[in-house]
């Protein structure tokens, strides 16, 4: 997993690739944590190039949501393509973040 940290249009992203399970799931948190308190609790995450989420995973974007919310800020995640978008619908959990389908709708979702 990888993880880019850029500014696009006065807004912070933090570009996501490869997969994140039980051995990433820790890198995520710390640097996903350090991207939000860099950008004051407003972040696009942009997992458009993740392969593969588990439960691990699920529970670092969970957390990093809650910590957004924490901080009165906002979280958009760019949802991943193909099997591991399933994890949003397989855990119920789609309603609990706010899901866009590209780096725009999310600098949108930020902006609204």
């Amino acid at each position: 997993m990888n993880i880019d940290l850029r500014t696009l249009d006065g807004a912070h992203v933090a570009v996501i690739s490869g997969r994140i399970d039980l051995r990433s799931a820790p890198d995520l948190k710390d640097q996903g944590a350090a991207a939000l308190a860099a950008s004051g609790g407003t972040l696009v995450l942009d997992m458009s190039d993740v392969e593969f989420i588990d439960s691990s995973g699920l529970g670092v974007l969970i957390g990093l949501q809650r910590e957004s919310d924490r901080m009165s800020g906002r979280l958009a995640i760019v949802s991943p393509r193909g099997s591991a978008q399933q994890i949003f619908a397989l855990t119920r959990t789609e309603s609990f973040f706010t899901l866009v389908a590209d780096r725009e709708d999310g600098l949108a979702a930020l902006a609204a």
